[in-house]
């Protein structure tokens, strides 16, 4: 799993950037640098990154803003915000534009390893629910589509704006008939 997760490192000091990525290299992930917001920006134009660790105190774009960016390009990307200057108003700002954690220089590189492991986690807990949200979805349009049927095999008759009301599966649902082959489905 971790050699498919790309991770973006994005800082102006070539010192960190390098560092982060051996040790991200190190355990086994496939890395990204770039030294400020525009290259970051310009990177993610052709490439998927899964997880971003962007300081905040850069010259030009600063991290906040480029959080805001990444966020409009790539929604389902974590980003982990670090800074030397940490202040909590910025790590709220951070954190209600999307952040999924913040991180304060110098940091562990074990204590790293632990955010980077959380991070995934909580990615791979979003991508089943909505997965699981998408199963369940299919199953209730199923149900549904064997309500609509049954109900039409007992030759009641209907009109375009008729709205049946039905027992299924021991729910109530509500059909309305939107066209003789669509139907919107509300339970």
């Amino acid at each position: 799993m971790k050699s498919s997760t790309h991770i973006m490192v994005v800082d102006d000091e070539e010192t960190i950037c390098e560092a982060l990525m051996a040790w991200f290299v190190k355990d086994g992930y496939k890395v990204a640098i770039a030294f400020s917001g525009e290259e970051a920006l310009e990177y993610i134009q052709g490439n998927n990154i899964d997880i971003f660790l962007a300081d905040v105190k850069m010259p030009g774009m600063d991290g906040i803003e480029l959080l805001s960016r990444i966020k409009e390009k790539q929604p389902e990307a974590a980003v982990v915000m670090m800074t030397a200057h940490g202040s909590i108003q910025t790590a709220v700002e951070a954190m209600k534009l999307g952040a999924s954690d913040y991180l304060c220089k110098p940091f562990d590189p074990d204590e790293l390893s632990l955010l980077m492991e959380r991070v995934m986690m909580q990615k791979t807990l979003q991508r089943e629910n909505i997965a699981l949200k998408e199963r369940l979805l299919e199953q209730q349009e199923d149900a549904a589509d064997g309500c609509w049927k049954g109900y039409r095999c007992q030759g009641h008759p209907f009109k375009e704006s008729t709205v049946l009301r039905t027992l299924c599966g021991g729910e109530l649902r509500r059909i309305i008939r939107v066209s003789p082959r669509k139907r919107a489905v509300r339970s």
